[in-house]
């Protein structure tokens, strides 16, 4: 996969994130085995939401032990300064 730098940051990243939006749909176990299979196929930056009801809870318990492995963007609603 090719790799890209997150803006003026060192991280570097597969250009190809995982969009956590479906996993709120599916259960935990078959969010953890989605998410680790996509973790073994290369795949190191993540996405997701609050509105993605518990999207980060699943995406916390299938990287339990490697959180430093995987770079995890969340977004809210919070309305920027």
């Amino acid at each position: 996969m090719a790799e890209v730098r997150l803006g003026k940051t060192e991280i570097v990243v597969n250009k190809s994130g995982f969009g956590a939006l479906p996993i709120q749909r599916v259960t935990q176990e078959e969010a953890e085995k989605l998410l680790l299979r996509a973790y073994e196929g290369g795949m190191r930056f993540f996405d997701t939401a609050r509105h993605y009801t518990d999207s980060e809870k699943k995406m916390g318990n299938a990287f339990k032990g490697m959180r430093e492995k995987v770079y995890i963007a969340t977004k809210t609603a919070g309305g920027g300064a």
